[in-house]
């Protein structure tokens, strides 16, 4: 498979993991659910007791996996309690290049199970355990890591091995719950 190939799948499969995450997270057929676009992290128009996904990574350690200088990175709360942050190298999209972070705060065990495996296509391939990460976390495409009741997902997009960039998801999760409120 080509590494265009690969980054194009591995966009579509993020934003499959986003759509699916707003179905898994209390959105229904007939509400559309409240986004807030574009907001940067200093605003507070997120609602309380939702995790601020970009309050977790710096954008240095962004652009340091993407490979170069980062766009602001842009917030959005989907469905229920969900928080999304994306770091967009600069000049490229999220679909070639970018960090995305999404964050709940109110997650039980049984929630974070089931998110997974609603999460994870087969045909993307196989989920694995990660031993060492949290109090839970599993690895397809992107990072799923459970921590006391918070839920971090990272997936990072760039021009480096799928196992180099699983390396990367893997050290941003960790960043990202040491940072956890």
């Amino acid at each position: 498979m080509t590494q265009l190939r690969v980054l194009t799948t591995m966009g579509i499969v993020v934003l499959c993991i986003g759509l699916l995450l707003l179905v898994a997270c209390g959105a229904d057929d007939e509400v559309e659910p409240t986004r807030i676009s574009q907001v940067t992290p200093t605003e507070t128009t997120q609602p309380s007791g939702v995790i601020d996904a970009c309050s977790l990574l710096t954008e240095a350690e962004a652009a340091d996996a993407v490979g170069g200088a980062t766009n602001p990175p842009k917030s959005s709360v989907i469905g229920e309690n969900f928080s999304q942050c994306v770091w967009r190298i600069q000049g490229g999209t999220e679909l070639h290049s970018a960090v995305i972070v999404q964050a709940r705060g109110d997650t039980s065990d049984d929630d974070f199970e089931r998110l997974v495996d609603e999460n994870t296509p087969e045909p993307v391939g196989e989920v694995t355990t990660i031993d060492g990460l949290g109090d839970k976390a599993y690895q397809q495409m992107a990072t799923f890591v459970l921590s006391g009741e918070a839920m971090v997902v990272v997936t990072v997009l760039n021009n480096e091995t799928p196992e180099q960039q699983e390396q990367r998801q893997h050290d941003l999760a960790r960043a990202a719950i040491g940072r956890l409120p």
